[in-house]
């Protein structure tokens, strides 16, 4: 029992350490944002980035956002962290507007604790985009269907839809999914989530759970996209099943800033301009 008693202790103190170091981190602007491409499968090229928060501590190294976000969310945090990645990633997005790829966007993920009344993510959201003078469109907002399932989340992403920002399900089919909230709100993307993907070739279940949910998809207009793609034999059955995206390491980890201006010239056929403009990677990482 004191052994017990010792472990939970011990796991408590970590936890508060590492939250006073992200506070540190937060303050001191020590947080980046890092880009993993979206890749149109009928033209081959990088249509989006989704835009992930990646965290460098000199003395931990890379921390993974599975350990950093659920500590967040607990302690309030997580306000802070999306607004940092919203803002650095719309002026991101402007940079690559600047250097010719007008027709790329950017997707951001919203946790449920930002969309609380208080928050006004409504304001939080038009004043990023404002602010970076990037069209309302070129942004999608991602959120998880158990959050959409609340009459205050809906209304506000429908607000947002109206303004022309887009609006992605991501983990589809992995919680609180009804078809009724997808029908009566409409959305532009459903995202399909990485462990149907994982087993995709061996499970036949997975395979024609895809081809239904692609073949609804189209008929209300909505794309989709699979996430977590690391094999060609992965990518070619998605195809075969008419995905619209793909995402993953089989085409590209998340990247910094700089490092997507590459791929961007390297999947689009476009080389940029003045490219030295883009000194935005911090040496962090």
């Amino acid at each position: 029992m004191a052994l017990h008693n010792q472990e939970i202790q011990t796991a408590y103190l970590n936890k508060i350490a590492l939250r006073d170091k992200l506070r540190h981190a937060i303050k001191h602007d020590l947080l980046n944002v890092y880009y993993q491409p979206i890749v149109d499968q009928s033209t081959g090229c990088i249509v989006k980035f989704e835009a992930l928060v990646r965290w460098f501590d000199d003395e931990q190294g890379m921390i993974s956002p599975g350990a950093f976000i659920p500590i967040a969310e607990e302690f309030g945090l997580i306000q802070q962290i999306g607004h940092f990645v919203l803002k650095k990633a719309c002026r991101d997005l402007s940079k690559m507007h600047s250097l010719g790829y007008a027709d790329v966007s950017i997707s951001v993920n919203r946790s449920v604790n930002e969309f609380k009344v208080s928050n006004n993510q409504f304001d939080l959201v038009t004043e990023a985009i404002e602010s970076a003078n990037i069209p309302f469109g070129s942004l999608t907002v991602e959120v998880t269907e158990s959050m959409a399932t609340n009459h205050y989340t809906w209304q506000l992403l429908r607000d947002l839809r109206e303004k022309g920002v887009k609006i992605a399900l991501d983990d589809f089919c992995t919680g609180y999914s009804s078809l009724s909230h997808l029908i009566e709100n409409q959305v532009d993307y459903l995202k399909i989530d990485k462990s149907f993907v994982d087993s995709l070739l061996q499970d036949k279940s997975k395979q024609i759970m895809i081809s239904c949910l692609v073949d609804m998809a189209k008929q209300l207009g909505i794309k989709v996209i699979a996430e977590g793609v690391e094999s060609e034999n992965q990518l070619t059955v998605l195809k075969e099943l008419g995905c619209d995206h793909i995402q993953g390491y089989y085409y590209s980890p998340a990247r910094p800033i700089g490092a997507c201006i590459h791929l961007l010239e390297e999947f689009n056929g476009e080389k940029p301009i003045e490219l030295n403009v883009l000194s935005v990677t911090s040496s962090r990482v």
